[in-house]
């Protein structure tokens, strides 16, 4: 972290807040003043005019917008028809994505030779792609290597045809360690052997003992039940095992596991250059478990009023404008990965840059710009890169310098994953992005800057019933969609080519589209999007 901000965060307890505003988000010294126009016209009463209709659709089919449900095609009819007058053009992109749904509480419990419940998200959590059913049977371990090695990885426990010779799998459990081989391989070679369900344990070096997330490939036949647990629970399961005495276990996994179709929905400028596309982009869909007006109702409603205005006021930008309303992000970022798989290399290299807007309205917010250059949050545990597209960083201080003159603070969000700009990166797309914060909880610091309540979450509605207007910050709603209106009008009128790098972004872009024709994309693994029932990948 700079020496600047290392002083700011210091001074956090003893300075007035515009201070720290000025310290904290002065990352350049020679911004340019601004020239409001578009930000002007977002007003906080359109806004939640907008985030109560996706509330009353919401409320109306079943709690939520989920990615295939009634409430998302009437969301997205009504984001349609909104433009309707707006001089935009408008399309729509379908697509058909494998979903993994739980329709009912998983079960992991211990049934003899004593009777124990384990709880999902402390002991165990359901693998994507697992097989339906409900078994009790026998646990059989294989060839678990405990204690682990020294080095993580280099367990081979049911990867290869000799860990199973004298091994007996038919009507039992396969318990499984974490290794060498993939999930998919491990799942394969016990249920061809006969096994009913698999338990899968971390491998217990630093870093690999909590439960581990298991996701099988997007191809699996699996047909069996398949969960992942903590090394603890695998270890003490083992140590019963090695005893000689019997154990055994019910795994329920409830649900389905099928193919499904919903889709994307776009509106253009007519006006700009095509070849220098500014993108903004944002997920509709929510959680099966709530109507999601925070998340992310919220920043699908600051797109389609920055479309609105730019219709209603007549801008003709420089470079065209696009806006994306993303479907099945709950589920993996299916949406965006399609849109972008399906591009030419010509259509992919107009676009000239992407900014995330998600969860924009948190009530106990910090007022979040994604720290897309790595200049603050590169040391953080979970950041997920150590480069980004070239070009990033621009669109970073374009945030930060307009919250700057605002006289707002800002904190910087590290890169940990689980909304749509991760498939930009993997197309060497300069990206930007907003978030209030959702899961973790507020620092007496951060109060300091932000107001609020300290060790509270950022939103205690976060994936539940509770998600609607009423769980909205307003003022921060409408500071971060008036950021997102300025931020399209700067880029809109620019010659981007000058900003962007487009000649690395295009060796880049070459690599992932010779990349995707081979692999396919993993299903991400999701610091925010932490689902009970509703996950799945492309």
């Amino acid at each position: 972290m700079r020496f600047k901000q290392i002083v700011c965060r210091l001074a956090v307890m003893v300075v007035s807040l515009i201070f720290i505003a000025a310290c904290d988000n002065q990352k350049s010294g020679n911004a340019e003043t601004l020239t409001a126009v578009l930000e002007d016209k977002i007003t906080t009463e359109a806004l939640v005019a907008h985030a109560k209709e996706l509330e009353r659709i919401s409320l109306s089919n079943s709690l939520s917008r989920s990615a295939d449900s009634p409430g998302y095609i009437q969301s997205m009819e009504y984001i349609r028809g909104s433009l309707g007058s707006s001089g935009l053009k408008i399309w729509d992109q379908r697509f058909e994505y494998r979903l993994f749904l739980e329709t009912k509480d998983p079960v992991l419990a211990m049934t003899y030779p004593v009777q124990e419940i384990y709880t999902w998200g402390t002991d165990y959590q359901t693998s994507t792609y697992s097989g339906i059913g409900d078994v009790t049977a026998e646990i059989v371990f294989v060839t678990p290597s405990l204690p682990p090695g020294v080095e993580p990885g280099t367990s081979t426990d049911g990867c290869e045809s000799a860990d199973f010779q004298g091994i007996d799998l038919t009507g039992k459990i396969a318990v499984i360690q974490r290794g060498t081989c993939s999930f998919s391989e491990k799942v394969s070679n016990v249920e061809s052997r006969g096994a009913v369900a698999v338990l899968l344990f971390n491998e217990g070096q630093e870093g690999r003992t909590g439960i581990v997330s298991v996701v099988l490939s997007v191809d699996s036949t699996v047909k069996i039940p398949v969960i992942g647990v903590t090394y603890d629970l695998g270890k003490a399961l083992y140590d019963r095992y090695v005893s000689g005495a019997a154990t055994t276990l019910r795994i329920a996994v409830i649900g389905m596991n099928t193919t499904t179709s919903t889709y994307n929905l776009f509106a253009e400028t007519v006006a700009g250059r095509s070849d220098q596309v500014i993108m903004i982009g944002a997920h509709l869909d929510s959680v099966i478990e709530g109507p999601g007006i925070n998340d992310n109702g919220s920043g699908a409603v600051a797109l389609l009023e920055v479309a609105r205005q730019i219709g209603l006021n007549g801008y003709t930008p420089q470079n065209k404008i696009r806006f994306a309303w993303w479907g099945a992000e709950e589920v993996g970022l299916i949406g965006s990965s399609h849109y972008l798989d399906n591009l030419s290399p010509t259509d992919l290299r107009n676009i000239s840059m992407y900014l995330n807007v998600d969860c924009i309205a948190s009530h106990n917010f910090t007022r979040g710009v994604q720290d897309t250059d790595l200049s603050d949050t590169i040391e953080y545990p979970g950041t997920l890169y150590t480069e980004t597209p070239n070009g990033s960083g621009a669109i970073e201080q374009v945030l930060l310098d307009y919250f700057y003159f605002q006289k707002l603070p800002i904190k910087s969000i590290p890169l940990d994953g689980g909304s749509d700009y991760m498939v930009f990166v993997k197309y060497g797309i300069p990206f930007g992005g907003l978030f209030t914060e959702l899961d973790g909880t507020k620092t007496e610091a951060e109060v300091l800057l932000f107001g609020g309540t300290a060790g509270e979450p950022y939103d205690n509605c976060y994936h539940k019933a509770c998600d609607t207007v009423d769980n909205m910050n307003t003022q921060v709603f409408t500071e971060n969609t008036q950021a997102v209106a300025h931020l399209a009008q700067y880029f809109g009128d620019r010659k981007v080519s000058t900003l962007f790098d487009k000649t690395t972004t295009a060796r880049a872009l070459s690599r992932a589209v010779n990349a995707k024709k081979d692999t396919p994309v993993k299903a991400y693994q999701d610091r925010y999007h932490k689902d009970r029932r509703d996950r799945a990948t492309r």
